[in-house]
């Protein structure tokens, strides 16, 4: 909806804008799409204000037309069912968990322990989660911000990273032709068998590598798939006429509106206001993703203990992270009883406002940070603004001097330009410290401020 709706718009509109447009309860989930948006490179932000892509708009636009219009037929569905075939849920479930499991731990890990020939490797770094120099490998900050992220939005984010990791040397049919596979996939039923055609070397292409993710599963791959069409070698891949693919539960995620995890029964992190983390798990994955932000003080079987620490912060935020990763982090994998004070204190609130039934929260997945103490949630944005104390403006901008003796047309001034987006910065003064009085506005808007100023010189607005 949120697309849909920004597809139409020409100019930059607001993020409050945007929140407007749904409930207050569902703001959280929107600037999370917001987020994964921008992080896809569908929006891009600039002074608290979004646009869409202009190529992406136009793209949307021709396909909703296409549809609409009926000239999508089906030449260009590019999945087949097969028929009386036995849906086989449980290979695509184990496929899957083995191989994003794999996934995670090369990325996590730096491919340590991975063969020159992994082709699961292979995957990872064309999708841009670790870089290549010679045979060393690194972990990129696109790669470490994937690990915190949900998994709807991981998959999102290693299927557009395969695509763009073509850049301009793909032609435009080609990079289409990859995007109509990955929206065509997301409605198809885990576990059915659907052929696609092995004699188009784009489609083995993206087959491999979605395949070695495990968000798809093809029974026949070491026989059809064996060679790597990225290598230049396809004839191995090219032998059959049509390629078996099998949907998993990491393709129909492309389709969800939220993750999947289940935080009322699976979560396993607390963490106390004093900075410090309780996570009751085993896993290496999520041990070692915690240690990418807080330092671990104990690490006993079914627990790890660990602070998040003004050093492990900034760290954190020299490697790419950002405090929204790591709050909607934490705050994905919030331990049960946490979770469900949330849904109760919910509740009570809806009560209060007069929601009953089905208004009322009933184990909704919670927001970016749900579940955190306050005093971690504000420490952790006041770090992260550190990095930011001095910033360049590339733009014009001019100064304004001399405000009424009053002291009120400056604050009121400072409040307009702020909510119009016109203000750079202001001196934080007394009111009756007429000398300090500047603020700095963008030059492009000098008119409509000076305009404002000579209204309250008048006595009005």
């Amino acid at each position: 909806m949120i697309v849909m709706r920004l597809a139409q718009i020409d100019e930059e509109i607001r993020r409050t804008e945007i929140a407007g447009w749904v409930s207050a309860e569902q703001e959280s989930v929107v600037y999370e799409h917001l987020d994964l948006l921008q992080r896809l490179q569908i929006l891009t932000e600039q002074h608290r204000t979004f646009l869409i892509h202009p190529g992406f708009r136009e793209a949307l636009q021709k396909a909703v037309f296409s549809v609409t219009s009926g000239s999508f037929t089906a030449e260009d569905t590019l999945f087949l069912p097969i028929p009386s075939s036995t849906p086989d849920k449980d290979a695509a479930v184990k496929h899957c968990e083995a191989q994003w499991g794999r996934v995670l731990d090369l990325v996590l890990n730096k491919g340590a322990g991975a063969r020159a020939t992994d082709t699961v490797l292979d995957s990872v770094v064309k999708c841009g989660l670790l870089t290549r120099e010679g045979r060393t490998l690194s972990s990129s900050a696109e790669g470490r911000r994937f690990l915190l992220s949900g998994r709807r939005n991981q998959v999102w984010l290693f299927c557009l990273g395969f695509i763009r990791s073509f850049g301009g040397g793909a032609p435009s049919t080609v990079i289409m032709k990859y995007v109509s596979f990955i929206f065509q996939l997301a409605p198809l039923s885990i576990g059915s068998r659907y052929m696609v055609d092995g004699t188009d070397p784009n489609i083995v292409n993206i087959c491999h590598v979605l395949h070695n993710a495990g968000v798809i599963h093809c029974p026949d791959a070491d026989n059809k798939l064996k060679a790597d069409p990225t290598n230049g070698d396809s004839k191995a891949a090219m032998a059959s006429q049509q390629v078996t693919i099998v949907p998993t539960p990491l393709s129909t995620m492309l389709g969800s509106l939220t993750g999947a995890f289940d935080s009322a029964t699976n979560g396993f992190i607390i963490v106390e206001s004093n900075f410090k983390v309780y996570a009751y798990t085993d896993d290496p994955l999520h041990i070692g993703i915690i240690r990418l932000f807080a330092e671990v003080t104990h690490e006993l079987e079914g627990l790890l203990v660990a602070y998040i620490t003004a050093q492990s912060a900034r760290s954190a935020f020299r490697h790419g992270l950002t405090s929204t990763d790591i709050l909607r982090y934490m705050g994905s994998y919030i331990h049960p009883s946490v979770f469900q004070r949330l849904v109760e204190n919910e509740r009570e609130t809806n009560k209060k406002r007069g929601l009953s039934g089905g208004d009322l929260m009933s184990g909704a997945a919670p927001g970016p940070g749900a579940g955190i103490p306050v005093t971690v949630r504000d420490q952790l944005s006041l770090w992260e603004q550190e990095r930011r104390r001095v910033k360049v403006i590339e733009e014009d901008a001019l100064v304004l001097r001399r405000f009424a003796s009053n002291g009120n047309e400056f604050k009121n001034i400072v409040q307009w330009a702020r909510d119009n987006d016109y203000l750079l910065w202001h001196a934080d003064c007394a009111p009756d410290d007429l000398g300090a009085m500047e603020i700095v506005i963008r030059r492009k808007h000098e008119q409509e401020v000076l305009s404002m100023i000579r209204r309250y010189k008048a006595g009005g607005r």
